[in-house]
């Protein structure tokens, strides 16, 4: 394995409040147009797999594929993911996560066959189309499921 791809949502950053059944980049527009938003206020990151990552960044490449822009429209967050090499965003790509060819396109951008990329993602139809693209998939479902299965690799 040369290349792990993450999901961001639910997967390196979480809300704090789990109930709340809006994909996060619905959350951050809403929470957002308010001038007292503070990102760190309403979600809050992994740093348990981010620093497990941040030990591994040298044994292999880091990524994240996320569907939205959220990564992108808040500063305040890219200084906790500059262990990542590159981060893909659906939305600004035109490409959708449950459509294959948006895996094999991230590969091909990479450089790396597809068979050599992890894909760490908390939907389950988002690891079947990376799969189907010849991508390793996970379904996240906690923190030591994948730091076991990546520390095997």
């Amino acid at each position: 394995m040369k290349a792990l791809l993450f999901d961001f949502s639910r997967t390196l950053l979480f809300p704090k409040d789990m109930t709340d059944t809006r994909t996060l980049n619905q959350q951050h527009r809403f929470f957002s147009q308010s001038k007292e938003y503070q990102l760190f206020d309403h979600f809050e990151l992994n740093q348990e797999l981010l620093d497990f990552l941040h030990q591994i960044k040298d044994k292999v490449a880091l990524y994240i594929f996320t569907s939205g822009t959220m990564i992108s429209s808040a500063p305040e967050l890219q200084a906790h993911l500059t262990d990542f090499k590159k981060i893909y965003s659906g939305t600004e790509l035109n490409l959708d996560k449950r459509d294959p060819m948006a895996y094999t396109w991230v590969a091909a951008d990479i450089g790396l066959p597809p068979e050599e990329i992890l894909f760490v993602d908390d939907s389950e139809g988002n690891v079947a189309a990376a799969r189907e693209a010849g991508m390793r998939g996970m379904h996240y479902k906690n923190n030591e499921e994948v730091i076991k299965k990546v520390s095997r690799m």
